[in-house]
């Protein structure tokens, strides 16, 4: 029973994480040099491609290490202005 709790967990930790590389990569674009676009949009697509073709925790792992830090930018991003909104409402 457990084990289907983690797996779920771990499938939804995986998709947040690439949402919110995707939605970097798209918000962040103008502010981005060239050589960020590609390095951002390999590993997803590196990521990708392992996930449909080979479909091995093994491949995967080293880019979703990577794009880890890059979610983050983008879940810090929108708490601030999540908070921003709030105190703004407050008033």
């Amino acid at each position: 029973m457990q084990l289907v709790s983690i797996k779920v967990n771990m499938k939804a930790i995986v998709l947040l994480v690439v949402t919110m590389n995707l939605l970097f990569l798209i918000n962040c674009r103008k502010d981005l040099n060239n050589e960020v676009i590609l390095l951002i949009t390999i590993f997803l697509g590196g990521f990708a491609f392992h996930i449909l073709w080979e479909a091995k925790s093994r491949y995967i792992i080293p880019y979703f290490i990577i794009l880890i830090p890059i979610a983050c930018l983008q879940l810090n991003k929108k708490i601030s202005l999540k908070n921003i909104w709030r105190k703004n409402n407050e008033k």
